[in-house]
């Protein structure tokens, strides 16, 4: 496994990426001895194709839970992403 300090990586990241690609083997880019990320070959498993429908009646969700309306709570979280007027306000610093 070759490690590779980032400002390096940066200057050289497609001549690590072909490196990868070509050698099949993992570089890891730190900083400061820090692992930061890990360049990797790209998978041979094959990627299994999603179907619509395999799991129909493997299970089930009983109509009144998943359509009952929101609480109002959860509707203006959805709705604006922020807790309710009613929350107190955190104190800014």
């Amino acid at each position: 496994m070759k490690t590779v300090g980032i400002f390096d990586a940066k200057t050289r990241l497609s001549e690590l990426c072909r490196e990868v690609a070509e050698t099949g083997q993992e570089i890891t880019i730190t900083r400061r001895g820090q692992i930061l990320a890990r360049l990797l070959p790209p998978s041979t498993t094959p990627i299994t194709p999603r179907v619509p429908g395999r799991l129909v009646g493997q299970f089930k969700v009983a109509d009144e839970v998943f359509f009952s309306p929101l609480p109002e709570t959860d509707l203006q979280l959805w709705e604006t992403g922020e807790d309710s007027p009613t929350t107190p306000a955190k104190p800014s610093s």
